[in-house]
C-alpha cells in the first residue's frame, strides 16, 4: 500500500468479475484486508485508476471473505470499460475523502435510437444511488 502526494492511501488490486447479482448495480467489492487497512467502509466511494489515464469511481460493498487476502477488486463489466481495464488486469485504487456531489444533471447519449415506455422512472431507478465520473458509460438493459 502506497500514499499519493497528499497522504491518501492507495492500493494496487487485481481485477476479477463482479458476481451475477452485482451486475449493473455500480458496486465493487474489495479484498476484506485492503479495505480494513484503508479505512475503507461499505458505502464509502472510491476512485479506480484504470489504463489510458482513465479514472472512475465505485461505491464499495462489503468484500467477500473467499477474496481475503488475494487483493483481488470485484468490477462490472461497466466499470472495468470506464477504467479501460479487463479481467487479472491490476487498477489503483484510493478511497474518495473529499465531498462527493450530488449530480444535478446527466446527459445520455444512446448508441442507438430507442423509445423506453415509462423511461423516467425505470431511469431514475438505475442512476439513483450510483456513483459516475465525467465520461463514464452505463450499460441499461433495454427490451
Amino acid at each position: 500500500m502506497a500514499t499519493d502526494i497528499n497522504g491518501a492511501s492507495r492500493a494496487i488490486c487485481i481485477v476479477k468479475e463482479a458476481k451475477p447479482s452485482d451486475v449493473g448495480r455500480g458496486i465493487v467489492r474489495i479484498d476484506p484486508t485492503i479495505t480494513t487497512r484503508m479505512n475503507i467502509r461499505s458505502g464509502d466511494i472510491i476512485q479506480i485508476f484504470g489504463n489510458n489515464n482513465r479514472k472512475t469511481a465505485g461505491k464499495v460493498w462489503h468484500g467477500y471473505p473467499t477474496d481475503r487476502d488475494t487483493g483481488i477488486i470485484r468490477l462490472d463489466p461497466s466499470t472495468r470499460q470506464n477504467a479501460q481495464v479487463g479481467i487479472d488486469e491490476r487498477v489503483e485504487i484510493k478511497k474518495i475523502t473529499e465531498s462527493v456531489r450530488e449530480a444535478t444533471e446527466i446527459l445520455l447519449a444512446p448508441t442507438e435510437p430507442l423509445k423506453i415506455t415509462g423511461g423516467e422512472d425505470y431511469l431514475k431507478k438505475i442512476l439513483e444511488s450510483r456513483v459516475f465520473t465525467e465520461g463514464d458509460y452505463l450499460a441499461l438493459n433495454v427490451m
